[in-house]
């Protein structure tokens, strides 16, 4: 017995696009402003803004790949590419980072 093809109204691929999307920026804006202080003052809450960085961090790289290991799983092409696209994006975006002098 084969099993069926996936459901077509599934939105798993869209709210964590959309999480990634919204999610890092907003974590990052978070990191800035709890971790922002001015001439060598203190920060207003240093271990939240440590918290958000990591959870910027975890959420910016991992989305996209849990993203695409999901649409391949469940053989949905345009999640595929989506996830395809923002993972190769990051991986431009992080070369060019780290090659730049």
């Amino acid at each position: 017995m084969k099993p069926g093809p996936p459901p077509k109204d599934a939105a798993w691929p869209w709210l964590l696009f959309l999480l990634w999307i919204l999610g890092t920026p907003l974590l990052g804006v978070l990191w800035f402003s709890y971790g922002f202080a001015l001439a060598g003052g203190q920060a207003t809450n240093r271990q939240l803004s440590q918290i958000c960085g990591y959870a910027m961090l975890i959420v910016g790289f991992g989305a996209p790949m849990l993203g695409l290991l999901l649409a391949l799983a469940s053989r949905r092409r345009s999640a595929t590419i989506v996830f395809t696209l923002a993972l190769v994006t990051v991986a431009v975006l992080w070369a060019r980072l780290a090659l730049h002098k």
